[in-house]
């Protein structure tokens, strides 16, 4: 199985006025002000992925031959094309292979799906991969025409920006679907190395791929996706994974 997908646990979030920070120094503190306007747009634009792989034989002793699993991830068009995306974490997406985290035995997949997940849980929309990062656990997923709700409004997508910089002590709201329920969390940077951003807190199973947003001058801006238990790839590889992608003139 590609990982274990990430629970988040619901933090509290302030809608208006100021995020306290770690600094002593006004001066050295960054704009945390954001609207619920922002928030709820970054919540709207979470959907629940949803992979399903048939195996060749058997890995367990349940004997079964199909796999599932789920996470999440955040809707982003094209404004060209309209052409809709699922920007969401690698291991959420099948490989050629399924390995049993209990038995370890390994069998390979003859056949995957699949499908996005709306908030009216029988609308569910098919898409396959259109680029992944397996290194950095970074995946785009393309929908399957254009996804409707039950009152045939299209699915609401991300408005705003990829970030361009992020410090150890800004502060990040993330969405995404612990245990099948869309929540919200936000927590502070502690750390950055070349590949990752580590964040002050714990993560399982069924955030990953949910995204993370930078609080920004009123402002989210997507900065990454949930992707182990305590971080996310770094900013300088989500804005490399997107050059060259038709999201790259919208989001960039």
């Amino acid at each position: 199985m590609k990982g274990s997908v990430a629970k988040i646990s619901l933090a509290g979030l302030v809608f208006t006025g100021l995020l306290c920070t770690s600094h002593n120094d006004p001066g050295e503190r960054k704009g945390n002000y954001f609207t619920k306007e922002q928030v709820d747009s970054a919540y709207d634009a979470t959907y629940q992925v949803n992979t399903t792989v048939t195996l060749e034989q058997t890995v367990d002793d349940d004997y079964y031959l199909q796999k599932s699993w789920f996470g999440s991830g955040t809707l982003m068009v094209d404004s060209k094309t309209g052409d809709n995306y699922i920007f969401t974490a690698e291991h959420v997406t099948p490989d050629p292979t399924y390995t049993d985290a209990k038995t370890q035995r390994t069998a390979k997949v003859i056949k995957e799906r699949i499908s996005v997940k709306g908030e009216e849980v029988y609308l569910s929309y098919e898409a396959s991969v259109f680029k992944e990062d397996e290194e950095n656990d970074l995946a785009l997923l393309k929908i399957d025409g254009s996804p409707k709700d039950i009152n045939d409004l299209p699915w609401k997508s991300f408005r705003g920006k990829i970030a361009l910089d992020i410090d150890q002590g800004d502060y990040v709201i993330g969405a995404g679907f612990p245990k099948g329920k869309k929540e919200l969390f936000n927590t502070q940077v502690t750390g950055i190395v070349y590949n990752k951003t580590y964040l002050d807190i714990y993560m399982i199973s069924g955030n990953s791929g949910g995204g993370v947003y930078l609080i920004n001058n009123k402002e989210l801006q997507l900065c990454g996706v949930v992707a182990k238990t305590d971080n996310i790839p770094s900013l300088d590889k989500v804005r490399a994974f997107f050059k060259g992608t038709p999201l790259e003139d919208d989001y960039l």
